[in-house]
Protein backbone atom coordinates (compact mmCIF):
# COMPACT_ATOMS: atom_id res chain seq x y z
CA UNK A 1 0.00 0.00 0.00
CA UNK A 2 1.60 3.16 -0.98
CA UNK A 3 2.73 5.82 1.85
CA UNK A 4 0.41 8.99 2.18
CA UNK A 5 3.51 11.20 1.47
CA UNK A 6 4.62 8.05 -1.28
CA UNK A 7 5.31 11.27 -4.29
CA UNK A 8 7.57 13.00 -2.08
CA UNK A 9 9.65 10.18 -1.04
CA UNK A 10 9.87 8.92 -4.53
CA UNK A 11 11.37 12.35 -6.01
CA UNK A 12 13.84 12.25 -2.93
CA UNK A 13 14.99 8.93 -4.22
CA UNK A 14 15.18 9.96 -8.16
CA UNK A 15 16.95 13.20 -6.52
CA UNK A 16 19.49 10.82 -5.12
CA UNK A 17 19.95 8.95 -8.03
CA UNK A 18 20.18 11.59 -10.12
CA UNK A 19 23.74 12.14 -10.26
CA UNK A 20 25.22 9.15 -8.83
CA UNK A 21 28.21 7.13 -10.62
CA UNK A 22 26.54 3.66 -10.97
CA UNK A 23 28.53 1.00 -8.48
CA UNK A 24 27.49 -2.53 -8.56
CA UNK A 25 25.84 -3.41 -5.16
CA UNK A 26 25.17 -0.08 -4.09
CA UNK A 27 24.14 1.92 -6.65
CA UNK A 28 22.57 -0.32 -9.83
CA UNK A 29 19.72 -0.66 -11.83
CA UNK A 30 18.06 -3.38 -8.94
CA UNK A 31 18.95 -1.33 -5.98
CA UNK A 32 17.26 2.02 -7.27
CA UNK A 33 14.11 -0.42 -8.37
CA UNK A 34 14.40 -1.72 -4.64
CA UNK A 35 14.71 2.02 -3.31
CA UNK A 36 11.96 3.24 -5.53
CA UNK A 37 9.18 0.13 -4.50
CA UNK A 38 10.83 1.32 -0.41
CA UNK A 39 10.01 5.35 -0.64
CA UNK A 40 6.15 4.57 -2.07
CA UNK A 41 5.34 1.56 0.06
CA UNK A 42 8.01 1.84 3.19
CA UNK A 43 8.77 -1.99 2.00
CA UNK A 44 11.62 -3.58 -0.18
CA UNK A 45 10.78 -5.13 -3.20
CA UNK A 46 13.85 -7.15 -3.48
CA UNK A 47 15.90 -6.80 -0.30
CA UNK A 48 16.68 -10.99 -0.49
CA UNK A 49 18.15 -10.05 -4.55
CA UNK A 50 20.19 -7.67 -3.12
CA UNK A 51 24.01 -7.76 -1.47
CA UNK A 52 26.83 -10.12 -2.00
CA UNK A 53 28.48 -8.55 -5.49
CA UNK A 54 30.55 -5.60 -6.53
CA UNK A 55 31.49 -6.19 -10.03
CA UNK A 56 29.18 -7.80 -13.35
CA UNK A 57 31.10 -10.88 -12.94
CA UNK A 58 29.97 -11.76 -9.41
CA UNK A 59 26.64 -9.74 -10.21
CA UNK A 60 25.98 -12.14 -12.87
CA UNK A 61 26.50 -15.03 -10.38
CA UNK A 62 24.55 -13.92 -7.59
CA UNK A 63 21.99 -13.42 -9.61
CA UNK A 64 21.83 -16.80 -11.26
CA UNK A 65 22.11 -17.94 -7.87
CA UNK A 66 18.76 -15.99 -7.31
CA UNK A 67 17.02 -17.19 -9.99
CA UNK A 68 17.94 -20.66 -9.03
CA UNK A 69 16.70 -20.63 -5.44
CA UNK A 70 13.77 -18.49 -6.19
CA UNK A 71 13.08 -20.76 -9.37
CA UNK A 72 12.32 -18.01 -11.74
CA UNK A 73 13.42 -17.59 -15.36
CA UNK A 74 14.56 -14.03 -15.03
CA UNK A 75 13.67 -11.07 -13.32
CA UNK A 76 10.97 -10.03 -14.76
CA UNK A 77 9.52 -13.15 -13.92
CA UNK A 78 10.98 -12.72 -10.41
CA UNK A 79 9.25 -9.17 -10.38
CA UNK A 80 6.07 -10.55 -12.15
CA UNK A 81 5.66 -12.74 -8.58
CA UNK A 82 5.89 -9.57 -6.53
CA UNK A 83 4.16 -6.84 -8.45
CA UNK A 84 1.38 -6.53 -11.21
CA UNK A 85 1.87 -5.82 -14.59
CA UNK A 86 0.96 -2.18 -16.17
CA UNK A 87 -0.70 -2.83 -19.71
CA UNK A 88 -1.04 0.46 -21.44
CA UNK A 89 0.61 3.08 -22.98
CA UNK A 90 2.39 5.51 -20.35
CA UNK A 91 1.87 4.08 -16.26
CA UNK A 92 1.69 6.10 -13.50
CA UNK A 93 3.98 7.59 -12.37
CA UNK A 94 6.31 6.05 -9.62
CA UNK A 95 5.67 2.73 -12.08
CA UNK A 96 8.48 0.30 -12.23
CA UNK A 97 10.77 -0.28 -15.77
CA UNK A 98 12.18 -3.12 -16.96
CA UNK A 99 13.81 -2.62 -20.55
CA UNK A 100 15.48 -5.45 -22.49
CA UNK A 101 19.00 -4.47 -22.76
CA UNK A 102 21.64 -7.00 -24.96
CA UNK A 103 24.39 -5.14 -23.52
CA UNK A 104 23.72 -5.66 -20.07
CA UNK A 105 26.10 -8.66 -18.92
CA UNK A 106 23.80 -9.82 -15.90
CA UNK A 107 20.00 -9.28 -15.81
CA UNK A 108 19.52 -8.50 -20.19
CA UNK A 109 17.48 -5.39 -18.65
CA UNK A 110 17.54 -1.96 -17.74
CA UNK A 111 15.15 -1.46 -14.67
CA UNK A 112 14.11 2.13 -14.10
CA UNK A 113 10.97 3.99 -13.41
CA UNK A 114 8.06 5.74 -14.81
CA UNK A 115 8.60 9.69 -13.61
CA UNK A 116 6.22 11.37 -15.99
CA UNK A 117 6.11 10.99 -19.39
CA UNK A 118 9.58 9.47 -19.34
CA UNK A 119 11.15 6.45 -17.89
CA UNK A 120 14.38 7.29 -15.44
CA UNK A 121 17.34 4.35 -15.67
CA UNK A 122 20.65 4.71 -14.20
CA UNK A 123 23.35 3.92 -16.18
CA UNK A 124 27.31 5.37 -15.82
CA UNK A 125 26.97 8.57 -14.02
CA UNK A 126 23.41 9.37 -13.31
CA UNK A 127 20.01 8.89 -14.30
CA UNK A 128 18.91 9.17 -17.88
CA UNK A 129 15.50 10.24 -19.31
CA UNK A 130 14.32 8.09 -21.81
CA UNK A 131 11.00 7.96 -23.74
CA UNK A 132 9.10 4.63 -23.54
CA UNK A 133 9.50 1.89 -26.11
CA UNK A 134 7.22 -0.82 -27.36
CA UNK A 135 9.26 -3.70 -25.62
CA UNK A 136 9.42 -1.63 -22.04
CA UNK A 137 7.68 -3.92 -19.49
CA UNK A 138 5.92 -2.23 -16.52
CA UNK A 139 4.72 -2.63 -13.25
CA UNK A 140 2.68 -1.07 -10.99
CA UNK A 141 3.07 -0.34 -6.99
CA UNK A 142 0.26 -0.18 -5.10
Amino acid sequence: MRRNDWEKRFELIVEEYRNKDFEWGRFDCLTFANDIHMAITGNPLADDWLGGYSNPINARTEYKKMLARFGEKSIVDGIDRRLDRYHGNIPPIGSLVARPQKENPVIGYSLGACVGRHFAFLEGSGLYFLKPRGDDICWTIR
